[in-house]
């Protein structure tokens, strides 16, 4: 696929003529949830001729709701990085970066970006958005058509932070906003249902990725599914399912839909990671680490998967 070729199809599909479709998988991996530590949320990163993977690596139960988040570590090449959770590996200016959040109910929520330099050298940046913008995490990574550094925030309303400056191990970011994915009724938690997932990927002024819905899961009754014992105790079940987000930069104007794709039902939980269209081949691929429940729930199983995906 051409740039020419690869702008045309997300013109297409940024217009509504063409959507997202699976059209191959592969089972890279599975594993249980009781696995200590658990290596999960793999990404994925096409840098030259290589693939390059990271994950979190998780060190059993934490203390709290988000405790076990200090327990998570950064791993890139087997290498052990910093705390983070969900980390997402994309490319900036040819560069791997990975951006992650850490949380404390003291200090909240930490967003800070790794960017590699060279083969055993990488600098570690805290990024600071405005104050009116709360942190939170499950922040986008993309390149502006201008080179810039850029997060997908959330998209309701749809908010891009943009890097302004970066000195002394901090990147100040500013915001964009835009009304973004109009609320379906089903907001859960207290956030959108829509939410945030893989890299964005450029292509003249478009940008693709894809992020998962998370809504709560019903009988035949519609009515919401208790948790199964093992999982935090009167917690109802979530759902995530993956949606593809297409953006224009001129304007922040924005596309969303379904993936075409029957995806797995013993699967509650299936979390977009990393979003790759190789320029040699044209051939997309998506990412996925899925779990049967959740993975706080050691009888889970669950499965790192590579969809091969295309426009049509």
């Amino acid at each position: 696929m051409s740039d020419a070729s690869m702008r045309n199809s997300f013109q297409q599909l940024y217009a509504g003529e063409r959507t997202v479709a699976i059209t191959g998988m592969s089972v890279l991996r599975t594993f249980k949830c009781s696995d200590n530590p658990l290596d999960i949320f793999e990404g994925y990163v096409q840098h030259g001729s290589v693939r390059l993977r990271s994950c979190r690596r998780w060190f059993g139960q934490g203390v709290g709701k988000y405790g076990e988040w200090m327990s998570s570590r950064i791993i890139f090449r087997g290498e052990d990085l910093d705390y983070g959770e969900d980390p997402r590996i994309f490319l900036h200016q040819g560069r791997v970066c990975i951006v992650a959040c850490s949380y404390t109910a003291e200090h909240g929520f930490r967003n800070h970006l790794i960017e590699f330099r060279g083969p055993d050298r990488w600098v570690r940046y805290f990024l600071m958005p405005p104050k009116s913008v709360e942190p939170g995490k499950n922040w986008s990574p993309l390149e502006l058509p201008d080179g810039r550094l850029a997060f997908v925030h959330s998209f309701r309303p749809l908010r891009l932070l943009i890097e302004t400056k970066r000195e002394h191990g901090i990147i100040l970011l500013t915001q964009m906003t835009a009304p973004g994915i109009p609320s379906e009724g089903d907001d859960c938690d207290g956030f959108p249902a829509h939410r945030g997932g893989t890299n964005g990927v450029t292509s003249g002024d478009l940008i693709l990725g894809v992020g998962h819905t998370t809504r709560v899961a019903t009988n035949s009754q519609f009515e919401p599914i208790t948790s199964p014992e093992g999982y935090p105790p009167g917690d109802v079940q979530l759902i995530h399912r993956p949606y593809f987000w297409c953006i224009n930069s001129v304007d922040l104007a924005l596309a969303h839909g379904p993936i075409e794709f029957s995806w797995d039902p013993r699967f509650w939980i299936v979390d977009p990671t990393s979003l790759i269209f190789d320029e040699k081949t044209g051939r997309g691929f998506l990412y996925t680490t899925e779990v049967e429940r959740h993975f706080v729930d050691p009888t889970s199983a669950a499965r790192t998967v590579e969809y091969e995906i295309s426009i049509r």
